[in-house]
């Protein structure tokens, strides 16, 4: 029994070991792959898995002063009753308890350590009424126009500038070679999440546990028959 116990433990380490390993996240992509981004504070919990958030900023979709997100667990954001959070949701309108989830690679992290991608994403908007998928904005909505730089005039009697004579009309233009389009290099934005490490995304918590309810259950069938024989 204790060799199959071990053997169960080798067979389901790798996938315990990758619920907590995640890629280091980067503002553009998991601003994408969000339906929902916006500031909220954790003013509850149930059952360490549903928690109510106060929604004070909204940068991308829509949603109301108040939300439910589902977090927590092995594969849920690291979310602590009374801290604000840049929220990166999923919405969920099939789970009753919680419309929205918060995965722990999607990018949520405290606010604190996110000033550099709050600002980033701009001023963002006031909460709304009702929850939704959206565009994340194009540029900050408070961000300042560059100013008109407008020509000083000239100093009586200096001369007046000569203008540019135009090349003759039978000048052959210049021939540029063909460049082929280099692709344009991913932007890379700093920041991440105190949570995550360098690695592969988050397995689906209930395969391990059906996993393991299988493996268990061959284990206690081969007892019972060595019992009986």
């Amino acid at each position: 029994m204790r060799v199959l116990w071990l053997a169960l433990l080798v067979l389901l380490w790798p996938d315990l070991a990758r619920a907590t390993d995640c890629a280091v996240p980067e503002l553009g992509p998991s601003t994408e792959r969000a339906h929902v981004v916006f500031v909220a504070k954790v003013t509850d919990e149930r059952d360490h898995s549903v928690y109510t958030l106060a929604v004070e900023r909204v940068f991308k979709g829509s949603a109301p002063k108040t939300v439910k997100a589902r977090g927590g667990g092995l594969s849920g954001a690291s979310f602590e009753r009374g801290k604000r959070f840049l929220v990166f949701g999923t919405l969920t309108p099939n789970d009753l308890d919680a419309p929205l989830s918060a995965h722990l690679c999607g990018g949520t992290q405290l606010a604190d350590q996110a000033k550099d991608w709050i600002a980033k994403l701009g001023g963002g908007t006031a909460p709304g009424n009702a929850l939704a998928s959206g565009a994340a904005p194009s540029a900050s909505p408070d961000a300042a126009p560059p100013p008109e730089v407008t020509p000083e005039p000239q100093a009586s009697g200096s001369p007046e500038p000569t203008p540019e004579t135009a090349p003759p009309s039978s000048a052959a233009p210049p021939v540029v070679p063909p460049t082929s389009p280099s692709p344009a290099a991913a932007p890379a934005d700093s920041g991440g999440c105190a949570a995550c490490a360098v690695g592969a995304p988050a397995t689906p918590a209930h395969d391990r546990l059906t996993a393991l309810a299988l493996l268990v259950f061959v284990a206690m069938s081969a007892r019972r028959s060595m019992i009986r024989q």
